[in-house]
C-alpha cells in the first residue's frame, strides 16, 4: 500500500481569501481522488519568500494499491493543480509504503 500526503498552504498573498483556499483544496481532492481520501486542516509554519509565514495547511492523505509511474503522475498533477490555483511557492508532497488491513 502506498500512502501519499500533500501539505497545501492557504496563505495566497491575497489572491484568494484563507476560506477560497480550503476550499480549493476540498474540491481538487474530491475530483482527483474520487474513490477516497481524508483531510484534516492544521496550524502550519514555514520562511519563504516573504519571510515567516504562519497559515492554515489541509492535509490530504491518499492511499492506493498501485505503486506505479502512473499513479506519481496523477499525485503531481494534483499538487500541481492546487499549487497553480492557491497561487503557492510550493506543494509538498510525502510518499510512503506502509502496511495496511482493515478489519
Amino acid at each position: 500500500m502506498i500512502k501519499f500526503q500533500f501539505y497545501l498552504g492557504t496563505d495566497t498573498r491575497g489572491k484568494l481569501t484563507e476560506q477560497e483556499a480550503i476550499q480549493l483544496a476540498y474540491d481538487l481532492a474530491a475530483d482527483h481522488f474520487p474513490n477516497g481520501h481524508s483531510i484534516r486542516e492544521e496550524e502550519g509554519r514555514w520562511t519563504g519568500e516573504q519571510g515567516s509565514i504562519q497559515e492554515v495547511t489541509v492535509v490530504v492523505s491518499w492511499l492506493t494499491e498501485d505503486d506505479s509511474s502512473k499513479t506519481d503522475q496523477r499525485a503531481a498533477r494534483f499538487a500541481a493543480a492546487y499549487k497553480d490555483g492557491a497561487y503557492q511557492e510550493a506543494v509538498l508532497v510525502e510518499k510512503q509504503r506502509i502496511e495496511a488491513f482493515t478489519i
